[in-house]
């Protein structure tokens, strides 16, 4: 492949992410908890939500097994190879997104914060740390 074509082909690729990101976001997140089906598996497990770095885990394995398998040269049988790997990529972008929004929350909140996630009222706040340290 030229570098061309693989620029094409990872265009192409991101695009399919943002779309299912768009379609199965309707299914799983709401307006204001992108993380919404995380949290949800969490309180079914009676987890707390800072622990919904274990769902992603399981989430993301659930089709990195298949799609290892599939760069092994097996045949899949249930998605393809495409499909997984377009939601491994999806769930990587949820868990980062995830990950940067809990260490924001710990250098704005003490660590005994009982608010996870943290109340609405305190998102300004957030986001003008986030920016301080990602500049």
């Amino acid at each position: 492949m030229k570098r061309q074509e693989f620029r094409d082909f990872a265009n192409a690729l991101i695009a399919q992410c943002k779309a299912t990101l768009e379609a199965k976001g309707e299914d799983y997140a709401t307006e204001e908890n992108a993380f919404n089906d995380f949290h949800a598996v969490c309180k079914n497990a009676e987890l707390p939500n800072d622990q919904a770095g274990l769902v992603f885990i399981t989430f993301l394995t659930k089709h990195w097994v298949p799609f290892c398998r599939a760069l092994m040269g097996k045949e899949l049988v249930t998605e393809t190879h495409r499909g997984r790997a377009v939601d491994i990529i999806n769930f990587v972008l949820l868990a980062e997104a995830w990950m940067t929004e809990r260490d924001v929350q710990a250098r704005v909140h003490p660590e005994d914060c009982p608010c996870v996630p943290c109340d609405q009222e305190k998102s300004e706040d957030r986001e003008q740390e986030y920016n301080k340290w990602n500049k």
